[in-house]
């Protein structure tokens, strides 16, 4: 049965899409998203955001473009796909940026795309390349590209900000390389969701999907946030069973009976 109808619900309020439009600010979040925007708005080289799996780093990157987009002072590049060699990694941001031409040696890549964020500074854009997944990089070499294209500027300003986005150990990566972590303006640790975030986050998510209050219980919200330790990703996952589950069942609320059953079903984590 699709659980939208037997709940009234507009759309899947779970899913784990990065939808900035069921982006939830916590505390943590707000502040992860401030310093960025700092570090953005005063053309700074770069900003670092590490954070344990599941924790929403893809979700404020997803958020950080949309307000990007909506203020029409920048140009993005978003690299969601980091296992790039040096070579294509700068094609990519070539390509985003509108530079074509495949046949070019690195350097004169690299020097094409120095023109371009000169000629989009002189229309007033600044450049901001965001690099998810940032802890899966294995070269050396592609962290130098990103490190040289910090290191690009104009007039005493630089021209593109880069923001790095991964995993914990993205961390020791950076910091293994004394040269590359000085660039950083910022380097921010996301945190997990605390029990009352939890629960204030799957009634956030709940009521912009359209539902009605106290769908699930406090009990049932409690016991999520103990199988799913605060991070969004796995609370996401049990939320969207139990939904269905809930729905199967018949019942009018998800109570911590559900929860359990949906738990198991999805592995001793909760994963």
């Amino acid at each position: 049965m699709e659980f939208l109808n037997y709940w009234n619900l507009k759309e899947k309020p779970f899913e784990n899409t990065g939808d900035p439009k069921f982006f939830y600010y916590s505390p943590n979040h707000k502040e992860a998203m401030v310093r960025i925007v700092y570090v953005i708005k005063n053309n700074k080289a770069g900003a670092l955001l590490a954070g344990d799996y599941g924790t929403g780093k893809t979700t404020i990157a997803k958020e950080l473009l949309a307000e990007i987009e909506e203020s029409g002072k920048y140009r993005s590049v978003y690299i969601s796909n980091p296992l790039l060699s040096a070579r294509e990694l700068i094609e990519e941001i070539a390509i985003q940026l509108g530079i074509d031409d495949s046949k070019a040696s690195r350097p004169k890549l690299r020097r094409m795309i120095e023109e371009k964020l000169k000629s989009m500074r002189g229309d007033g854009k600044h450049t901001i390349i965001i690099v998810d997944e940032a802890h899966l990089i294995n070269r050396k070499e592609v962290l130098e590209e990103i490190r040289l294209l910090m290191n690009t500027q104009y007039r005493n300003s630089f021209l593109a900000t880069a923001v790095m986005m991964g995993q914990l150990e993205l961390r020791d990566i950076i910091n293994a390389m004394p040269q590359f972590k000085q660039r950083f303006a910022i380097c921010y640790v996301l945190k997990h969701l605390d029990e009352s975030e939890t629960s204030k986050y799957v009634d956030h998510r709940m009521s912009i999907a359209g539902g009605r209050e106290n769908i699930f219980s406090e009990d049932a919200k409690k016991m999520i946030f103990s199988y799913s330790n605060g991070r969004p990703r796995q609370v996401n996952n049990i939320c969207d069973m139990a939904l269905l589950v809930g729905s199967m069942r018949r019942v009018s609320c998800i109570d911590p009976d559900i929860v359990k059953d949906v738990v198991k079903d999805l592995g001793e984590d909760g994963v």
